[in-house]
């Protein structure tokens, strides 16, 4: 007799179902669904408890791990549409911010569009990611392109040449008249002439123009203006006209009004800075002196070389013309090398108008030099538009030679409201 095989026992549990995700909630068997009544009509529920206690036990483990606090709120994978192709990624507009966001790497160019109301992790930038974009379009900023994606730095030329060429004219001329106006305005009181005296005496300093400090120290020192703040009007441009005339190398001048000042103004905290200058005045007329005497005595040795050669040569019947450009070169670079600037000049000039056709290497340097040694005997000489003008020609005619001089490093060092 066959024996059919024993059915399942009703109290035993249906099969289990395998876990499932819906709605950020881990579901285990799904027996919430399920509900029912036993035999006994007592209504229970199946696998409820397992699952709910699981599920906490998973919040739990994602409030302290956030990989898995964004897992548990990760919207379901079937929500994103197909990516495609885009130049970046792009972020949505008012995009909250999540921890343990992941986003494709740098230089992906893949965009992913969430669905309205949901946002996708890898359009939430980090960040430091957000932050490195930032920069790198910072630095991009005011750069122009160019063939070949990089930037082109300025050519030093250009700002050269800027500086050659002729400024327009600064607003502190207006700005000195009027403080001038200021100062011979007997209506005002008497503390506003001596601000406006002291603020004209500044400006000339900072701006380093020497000759309209001088000039209007002359005459604010003859007036009887009040202290304002400590300084006296009549003091302050006493000492400056000093400054002025060392900066001027009007050495005599220096020496002629040093002493006054000590005598006008015993007590003066500045008796000691004039007493500096004054000495240092007879330091330096000494030591020109001294270099007077050595130039010209080089000047006599040169020459004296050059007329033996010349004689020498033309005794060979051959030509002199070596030692003569030689002694002529010796004119311009010995004064100037002693910064004797109005000795150096002419003989510069000459050189130029007499030699300006080279057949050596040595010969073209030669030339170069001397080039760079007028423009920076007309530095020295105050002459800076001549100087300019002389430095164009030389960069037009021979950018190649000027490095050598460093003239437009001198040409570069003049202040910008120097006066003549």
């Amino acid at each position: 007799m066959t024996q059919s095989a024993p059915g399942p026992d009703p109290d035993d549990d249906p099969p289990a179902r395998p876990p499932e995700l819906r709605d950020g909630t881990l579901y285990v068997q799904g027996a919430e669904d399920d509900d029912g009544e036993s035999s006994n009509g007592k209504r229970e529920v199946r696998g409820g408890r397992a699952s709910t206690v699981l599920t906490a036990l998973l919040v739990a483990v994602g409030l302290a791990l956030p990989g898995v606090a964004v897992f548990l709120r990760r919207p379901p994978a079937q929500g994103l549409p197909v990516p495609e192709a885009s130049s970046g990624v792009t972020a949505l507009p008012g995009a909250p911010s999540m921890s343990g966001e992941t986003r494709p790497a740098q230089g992906s160019s893949t965009e992913v569009t969430a669905k309205p109301g949901t946002v996708s992790l890898e359009q939430v930038p980090s960040r430091a990611s957000s932050t490195e974009s930032a920069s790198s379009r910072g630095s991009l900023k005011g750069s122009k392109p160019t063939s070949g994606g990089a930037s082109a730095p300025p050519s030093p030329l250009v700002g050269a040449l800027a500086r050659v060429e002729p400024r327009p004219p600064s607003s502190s001329a207006h700005s000195s008249e009027r403080l001038r106006a200021d100062l011979e305005d007997t209506t005002l009181p008497p503390e506003a002439r001596s601000l406006a005296a002291l603020a004209l005496l500044d400006a000339h300093l900072n701006r380093e123009r020497w000759r309209s400090l001088a000039m209007d120290a002359e005459r604010i020192s003859q007036l009887d203006l009040p202290r304002y703040q400590l300084r006296l009007p009549a003091e302050q441009a006493a000492w400056l006209r000093i400054h002025a005339a060392r900066n001027l190398e009007q050495w005599d001048t220096v020496l002629r009004i040093g002493p006054t000042f000590r005598q006008a103004y015993p007590d003066s905290p500045l008796v000691p800075a004039v007493d500096a200058i004054v000495r240092s005045t007879l330091v330096h007329r000494s030591n020109a002196e001294d270099n007077q005497r050595m130039l010209r005595a080089d000047l006599r040795a040169e020459e004296d070389r050059a007329a033996r050669d010349i004689a020498r040569l033309e005794g060979l019947g051959r030509p002199a013309t070596e030692p003569r450009r030689r002694l002529d070169f010796q004119r311009c670079r010995l004064p100037a090398d002693k910064g004797f600037h109005a000795e150096a000049l002419v003989p510069c000039r000459a050189f130029l108008a007499t030699w300006p056709v080279a057949t050596t290497p040595a010969e073209l340097g030669e030339y170069r030099d001397v080039r760079g040694l007028e423009i920076k005997a007309l530095v020295g000489l105050r002459r800076y538009a001549e100087a300019r003008e002389r430095l164009a020609a030389f960069l037009a005619s021979d950018p190649e030679g000027e490095p050598r001089t460093r003239a437009r490093a001198v040409i570069q060092s003049i202040p910008v409201e120097a006066e003549e």
